[in-house]
């Protein structure tokens, strides 16, 4: 089981979709302690703009986490992208979108990846996610990896609004926002 204290006050987080939400819809972008990118890579403003005044650090890209710098900025909750988990790397959902075979892409990671088996690639993403998961959990540091990029509609993608209101303590606004995206899809 894990436990999560609410709500999340020194988040890491390295999905940028869960960013995007959490400080364009949720306001909640004070919650978040240190980000999974560096400033110079960051697309959303406010974001690069508090790693700048040194509100918010780099503590390490999702894959290399710094985790004595995740204790230091005291980080309490990490988010995670779905590129973490095995078998759903950026370059696996880009083939799945030119909706190559099966083959192909089992072809194209090989070559992309110095000659390693599909089945020996997921050994390894399944190990590093083991690790990661593992290392935290020592930490005491609770970690969910954001699967909002991967929802087929805009209502599936609405309903991580929910999630991050429960975790971040704004419940209220994130069903307020909710049921308005649910009012527009009724609508159309």
């Amino acid at each position: 089981m894990i436990v999560i204290q609410l709500p999340v006050e020194k988040a890491y987080v390295a999905s940028e979709d869960a960013l995007k939400l959490l400080d364009e819809q949720l306001d909640a972008a004070e919650s978040i302690k240190a980000v999974g990118m560096e400033q110079k890579d960051c697309q959303i403003e406010n974001i690069a703009k508090a790693m700048e005044d040194k509100k918010i650090s780099f503590d390490g890209a999702f894959d290399d986490l710094d985790y004595k710098a995740l204790v230091k900025d005291e980080i309490d909750f990490a988010i995670l992208p779905s590129e973490f988990l095995p078998g759903n790397a950026k370059d696996e959902e880009d083939t799945d979108a030119a909706d190559e075979t099966a083959d192909t892409k089992a072809e194209d990671q090989k070559d992309d990846k110095d000659d390693k088996t599909t089945e020996e690639l997921l050994k390894e993403e399944n190990e590093r996610l083991s690790d990661t998961a593992e290392r935290l959990a020592t930490l005491t540091i609770p970690m969910l990896v954001d699967r909002s990029a991967d929802e087929k509609t805009d209502l599936a993608k609405a309903e991580w609004l929910k999630v991050y209101g429960v975790i971040f303590g704004c419940e209220d606004q994130a069903n307020e926002l909710f049921q308005q995206i649910v009012k527009a899809e009724e609508n159309k």
